[in-house]
Protein backbone atom coordinates (compact mmCIF):
# COMPACT_ATOMS: atom_id res chain seq x y z
CA UNK A 1 0.00 0.00 0.00
CA UNK A 2 2.72 2.37 0.98
CA UNK A 3 4.70 2.08 -2.40
CA UNK A 4 1.81 2.32 -4.61
CA UNK A 5 1.03 5.41 -2.96
CA UNK A 6 4.65 6.45 -3.38
CA UNK A 7 4.17 5.79 -6.92
CA UNK A 8 1.23 7.76 -7.53
CA UNK A 9 2.66 10.96 -5.25
CA UNK A 10 6.12 10.44 -7.30
CA UNK A 11 3.54 10.15 -10.88
CA UNK A 12 1.32 13.34 -9.61
CA UNK A 13 4.53 15.25 -8.99
CA UNK A 14 6.21 14.49 -12.53
CA UNK A 15 2.90 15.15 -14.22
CA UNK A 16 2.95 18.40 -12.75
CA UNK A 17 6.55 19.70 -13.42
CA UNK A 18 6.49 18.56 -17.10
CA UNK A 19 3.24 20.93 -17.41
CA UNK A 20 4.63 23.74 -15.94
CA UNK A 21 7.84 23.09 -17.88
CA UNK A 22 5.99 23.48 -20.97
CA UNK A 23 4.17 26.52 -19.83
CA UNK A 24 7.51 28.05 -19.09
CA UNK A 25 8.70 27.21 -22.56
CA UNK A 26 5.68 28.13 -24.34
CA UNK A 27 4.64 30.95 -22.66
CA UNK A 28 8.14 32.61 -21.56
CA UNK A 29 10.71 31.58 -23.50
CA UNK A 30 9.60 30.78 -26.92
CA UNK A 31 8.59 34.55 -26.90
CA UNK A 32 11.53 36.23 -25.63
CA UNK A 33 13.35 34.09 -28.47
CA UNK A 34 11.10 34.75 -31.64
CA UNK A 35 11.45 38.79 -29.82
CA UNK A 36 15.18 38.54 -30.35
CA UNK A 37 15.67 36.79 -33.49
CA UNK A 38 12.77 38.99 -34.99
CA UNK A 39 14.84 42.60 -33.77
CA UNK A 40 17.93 40.95 -34.88
CA UNK A 41 16.61 40.45 -38.61
CA UNK A 42 14.75 43.48 -38.88
CA UNK A 43 17.93 45.64 -37.35
CA UNK A 44 20.60 43.67 -40.17
CA UNK A 45 17.91 44.04 -42.82
CA UNK A 46 16.14 47.75 -42.25
CA UNK A 47 18.87 49.81 -40.12
CA UNK A 48 18.68 51.09 -36.67
CA UNK A 49 17.13 54.24 -38.01
CA UNK A 50 14.33 53.07 -39.52
CA UNK A 51 13.60 49.89 -36.68
CA UNK A 52 13.64 52.52 -33.93
CA UNK A 53 10.96 54.88 -35.96
CA UNK A 54 8.32 52.31 -37.44
CA UNK A 55 8.82 49.12 -35.01
CA UNK A 56 9.78 50.55 -31.47
CA UNK A 57 7.25 53.13 -31.74
CA UNK A 58 4.30 50.61 -32.93
CA UNK A 59 5.37 48.30 -30.74
CA UNK A 60 6.17 50.34 -27.29
CA UNK A 61 2.83 49.73 -25.66
CA UNK A 62 2.93 46.06 -26.37
CA UNK A 63 6.19 45.56 -24.54
CA UNK A 64 5.14 47.47 -21.86
CA UNK A 65 1.86 45.77 -20.67
CA UNK A 66 2.72 42.05 -22.45
CA UNK A 67 5.21 40.95 -19.65
CA UNK A 68 2.92 42.91 -17.11
CA UNK A 69 0.27 40.79 -17.85
CA UNK A 70 1.37 37.27 -18.86
CA UNK A 71 2.32 36.75 -15.16
CA UNK A 72 -1.30 37.68 -14.34
CA UNK A 73 -2.91 35.32 -16.84
CA UNK A 74 -0.36 32.39 -15.76
CA UNK A 75 -1.20 32.44 -12.13
CA UNK A 76 -5.26 33.20 -12.83
CA UNK A 77 -5.34 30.08 -15.13
CA UNK A 78 -2.94 27.72 -12.26
CA UNK A 79 -4.90 28.77 -9.42
CA UNK A 80 -8.36 27.66 -11.28
CA UNK A 81 -6.40 24.18 -11.64
CA UNK A 82 -5.28 24.15 -8.00
CA UNK A 83 -8.59 25.32 -6.63
CA UNK A 84 -10.16 22.09 -8.41
CA UNK A 85 -7.85 19.71 -7.73
CA UNK A 86 -7.62 20.84 -3.69
CA UNK A 87 -11.94 20.83 -4.15
CA UNK A 88 -11.88 17.24 -4.97
CA UNK A 89 -9.14 16.02 -2.52
CA UNK A 90 -11.56 17.75 0.18
CA UNK A 91 -14.60 15.99 -1.85
CA UNK A 92 -12.50 12.99 -1.52
CA UNK A 93 -11.66 12.89 2.17
CA UNK A 94 -15.77 14.23 3.31
CA UNK A 95 -16.94 11.31 1.24
CA UNK A 96 -14.59 8.60 2.95
CA UNK A 97 -15.21 9.99 6.62
CA UNK A 98 -19.10 10.11 6.37
CA UNK A 99 -19.46 6.87 4.32
CA UNK A 100 -17.58 4.32 5.98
Amino acid sequence: MVIFVSIRVATELLNRFRSRIVANVGLIVNPLTTDWLTRTNLLEACGKAWFEQHVLLTFHVVTIWVPLITPILIFAFQSRSWAKTLDSRIQREYNRSHNP
